[in-house]
């Protein structure tokens, strides 16, 4: 079911509704990405004191 709610700033938003086979499709495909490179570069992160 997809309904329609406005949202702040007059900009309009979806709620739906996901079934388990929807997030079990999600976390598969979510699985295979591989993530790599750096959060930020490395002056910035120098900046965050981490």
């Amino acid at each position: 079911m997809k309904k329609r709610i406005s949202g702040r700033s007059g900009l309009e938003v979806s709620a739906i509704e996901l079934g388990s086979d929807d997030l079990r499709e999600i976390d598969t495909a979510t699985a295979k990405i591989r993530m790599q490179g750096a959060r930020l570069p490395e002056a910035l992160l120098e900046m965050t004191g981490r």
